[in-house]
């Protein structure tokens, strides 16, 4: 009789944890939304770690009754602020007397930058009605049968149906929350079956496309808003309102090209122009095209708003806000209408009629039709998301201009990084000669001269300057090698990039596994420029990241030469915090290359370069 009763009253326990769930909700939107729209900033970690409490409790619970796996994928916390040596704590190049700002502002940093924070404030939005809907299904079964009475044929399976569904209620429950709650693809679980992986993805897929749809109508608002405002600068010569404006339907813009990639994976770039600061005339006056003004604020504020309203970007985005309620929203939340109304026809009149005693083939058919809408919607779900995507995508996306004004933009920077790396590259050269083996020569020509006027005279001493001079020629020679070596190592010029690495590797004083998979040659700039990026890249994990070990790897696969290096150090790595991943970044650029970095405060810290390598001809792989 206990393992009858196990899931109705697990089902139970759960759904009075919902109800709790509504006031952790409010006291959380309560706290939250006047910590960031007011700047009581110091809320937002508390609120956010007592909602946590919460959230974590019932991700245990779900997990362990239903079996189905609901990782923690929070950011581990920040460490406390260190204390400089004149006893003050910095924190974003300002200093502070006590630790508590700089606690609270790494703090902030912390859950805002997790995207974990934003799941969990959503699904203890959702968790009210989905959850309730879910694991209510038993108890309003039981209600329906004791309400209905005895006296109806079907009332007395209430009971026997509760139970059986119970099970059912908490696997799904559970199920919701591991799509809003966990950290891995629903996919990557072996263990369940593709039934489960199906169900759960596609379920996954109808939540994304009911957000698409209130995202969409939240565009439309948006994009109404710029038109009052553009009609109230243009007619009225209110221009005050017209950024801000631009500013909100940009925003909604760049949220939604975010979710393109993270969910249909469409990369969709930004196409605005960036700005251009304000030039300072000899008067003191700042100008900004064919005007002046007095300040620089003014001057950068009225740059700006010439800058939106001459970009072609900021009237496709208008288009699209617009557009947004109907071109994204009906096919976004057609799957969440399909369900709705298939799960009200399977609760309501259909079960109803069940108690009730009237059921014939016509209700029958209503249950096969409700049951066909769930169906449907759950299936061309992920099929919506992907739609709203690629319509995002179409009105979002660059247009070849300027796509192509982006490209020499880009081009034009990179040119110029190469240009002033190759410039400091010289200097380094010319410097380490001038200090090194240019001073060793000259050492040894003034030797030489010692030797001439000594070799007849005093024979001994003639012997100790020649036997200096001999060091210092083969000191000399070792410093010209190394500057080589420097320049292009002769193992990378003899051996190709995969066997570099790999001595590179041993020759770390610290333990490093290699992951090569790499042809026996690449084209030589892209060879140099990825050696020495990793040469960089492994020397900073080594002086910087307190690490124990360190793995590398390297790879060429669909014309792209890609490369990481993963230490479990302390991490905390950010480029703005100095110029080596900063200057590492650009020398890939300079090879349309690029450089991430997941580096959480922790670690571990992980740093991926990629660069585009074509081939000339196929060749074998380094074994």
């Amino acid at each position: 009789m206990r393992n009858v009763l196990t899931y109705p009253l697990r089902a139970a326990a759960l759904l009075a944890l919902t109800a709790a769930g509504v006031l952790v909700a409010a006291g959380t939107l309560a706290l939250f939304i006047p910590g960031i729209g007011l700047g009581l900033v110091f809320l937002v970690p508390w609120t956010v770690m007592a909602s946590r409490h919460f959230t974590n409790l019932m991700r245990r619970m779900a997990s362990r009754w239903s079996g189905v796996p609901i990782p923690v994928p929070y950011k581990p916390a920040p460490p406390a602020p260190a204390r400089r040596p004149d006893g003050l704590y910095e924190k974003d190049g300002s200093l502070h007397k006590r630790s508590w700002w700089p606690s609270i502002s790494a703090r902030l940093e912390w859950v805002l930058s997790d995207r974990a924070t934003g799941t969990d404030l959503l699904w203890l939005l959702l968790n009210p009605v989905i959850g309730t809907a879910l694991l209510g299904l038993p108890l309003a079964l039981v209600v329906a049968g004791i309400w209905l009475g005895p006296e109806h044929p079907w009332a007395w399976l209430a009971i026997p149906v509760s139970i059986a569904c119970a099970n059912w209620s908490v696997w799904a429950y559970a199920w919701f929350c591991r799509i809003l709650l966990g950290s891995t693809p629903a996919g990557k679980d072996q263990h369940l079956s593709a039934r489960k992986v199906w169900l759960g993805l596609h379920v996954l897929g109808l939540l994304r496309s009911f957000v698409l749809g209130m995202l969409s109508l939240v565009a439309g608002l948006a994009g109404l808003v710029q038109l009052i405002a553009t009609t109230l600068t243009y007619v009225l010569g209110l221009v005050f309102v017209y950024v801000p404006a631009v500013n909100l339907v940009r925003g909604v813009a760049r949220f939604r090209r975010r979710l393109s990639l993270q969910w249909s994976g469409f990369d969709i770039p930004e196409p605005y122009r960036p700005a251009v600061p304000p030039t300072r005339e000899p008067d003191g006056r700042y100008k900004v095209g064919k005007h002046l003004y007095r300040t620089e604020d003014w001057a950068r504020w009225n740059e700006k708003q010439q800058r939106y309203a001459k970009d072609p970007a900021t009237w496709r985005d208008f288009v699209w806000a617009l557009a947004e309620p109907v071109a994204g929203a009906i096919p976004a939340l057609v799957p969440t209408g399909l369900v709705v109304v298939g799960l009200r026809q399977l609760l309501f009149p259909a079960i109803y009629s069940l108690f009730t005693g009237d059921f014939d083939l016509l209700r029958a058919g209503a249950i096969g039709l409700a049951v066909a809408l769930v169906a449907i919607g759950l299936t061309i779900a992920p099929s919506a998301v992907d739609f709203g995507s690629w319509w995002s995508r179409l009105m979002l996306e660059p247009t070849p201009e300027a796509a192509m004004a982006r490209r020499i933009e880009q081009l034009t920077e990179t040119r110029a990084d190469a240009i002033t790396d190759q410039a400091a590259e010289l200097r380094r050269i010319e410097r380490d000669l001038h200090d090194g083996a240019q001073a060793r020569l000259v050492s040894i020509g003034l030797q030489l001269g010692a030797l001439e006027t000594l070799i007849e005279t005093d024979p001994e001493a003639a012997r100790k300057i020649a036997s200096q001079a001999r060091e210092s020629s083969a000191t000399a020679l070792t410093e010209l090698r190394a500057l080589v070596r420097g320049i292009h190592p002769p193992v990378l010029a003899e051996r190709g990039l995969g066997e570099a690495v790999r001595a590179l590797a041993l020759d770390a004083p610290l333990p490093v596994e290699t992951d090569i998979d790499v042809p026996d040659r690449l084209p030589e700039p892209i060879e140099s420029a990825m050696y020495f990026a990793l040469v960089e890249t492994l020397t900073n994990a080594v002086r910087h990241s307190g690490a124990t070990s360190i793995t590398l790897g390297l790879r060429w696969s669909d014309e792209v030469l890609r490369a990481y290096v993963a230490d479990d150090g302390h991490g905390g790595a950010d480029p703005a915090r100095g110029t080596g991943l900063a200057g590492l970044r650009r020398r890939l650029g300079t090879f349309d290359g690029d450089l991430t970095i997941d580096s959480p405060a922790g670690g571990p810290t992980v740093i991926a370069m990629e660069m585009p390598c074509v081939l000339s001809s196929p060749k074998t792989t380094s074994s």
